[in-house]
């Protein structure tokens, strides 16, 4: 009866030795479909990072039986959110990744930090590189993670909107650099410095077509420049300095 009983022991304890301490069952290489911007060494990173950590102190994550997809996938949209994200295990050893990124189109600062955001203003990623977006700081400093929204999908349409009509007005004049927001006040402010103030309170319309008329003025048009702020905020009248 002992000798049974040794032997099943010892057949179960080969047998959790084999499954989870095997080099056949070792993950060395996760491989990662569909990046596009993303730098693969980033997620490599962060894919190490959670992989090189043990299970219960003694059972290495980079086992195929311990590996947990749903780990790496939390630790991975902790810096980056995708369209399309799915890892597949592959027995003995293969971990596969595919993903769809997300489009990105704006610059969000806030908290001393960067973030894209999508169009919808979900933050999709911290900024790796700046790639000619609208960068937006948010004066308030709030705090925002990647997975949550700046600001409402309507409010962000509205700024791009605000930004572009700008733009196609000031022509070759002036070249914008950011757009500083302070609750529904927004400061377009150009390289040159020159600022230009809009209220979110007011039509959008309104706005960029007194903006307009104000170009085709002699005096302002021909001194753009050497302006300090155009200020659109207060209705009917526009103030400039």
């Amino acid at each position: 009866m002992r000798a049974v009983v040794f032997a099943s022991l010892a057949v179960i304890l080969g047998l959790g030795y084999f499954l989870f301490f095997s080099p056949l069952f070792r993950i060395k290489n996760v491989e990662i479909n569909g990046l596009e911007k993303i730098k693969r060494e980033n997620i490599e990173q962060i894919i190490n990072g959670q992989l090189e950590q043990n299970k219960w102190l003694i059972f290495s994550r980079r086992n195929f039986w311990i590996f947990d997809g749903k780990e790496l996938s939390n630790a991975i949209f902790s810096r980056y959110y995708f369209e399309e994200f799915k890892i597949d295990k592959r027995i003995p050893n293969r971990v596969i990744i595919n993903l769809k990124e997300k489009q990105a189109i704006i610059n969000w600062l806030t908290n001393n930090l960067c973030l894209h955001l999508d169009p919808s203003a979900l933050a999709i990623e911290f900024c790796e590189t700046n790639n000619g977006f609208i960068t937006i700081k948010d004066t308030r400093n709030q705090s925002l993670k990647v997975g949550e929204y700046a600001v409402d999908s309507a409010e962000l349409k509205r700024i791009v909107k605000l930004y572009d009509a700008i733009k196609i007005i000031l022509a070759d004049r002036l070249k914008l650099s950011q757009i500083e927001k302070d609750g529904d006040l927004l400061n377009f402010t150009a390289i040159d410095g020159v600022v230009i103030k809009l209220n979110l309170q007011l039509p959008d319309e309104v706005q960029i077509s007194r903006f307009n008329v104000l170009m085709n003025q002699n005096d302002v048009k021909n001194n753009l420049s050497k302006l300090e702020y155009i200020d659109l905020r207060f209705g009917e009248k526009i103030y400039y300095k």
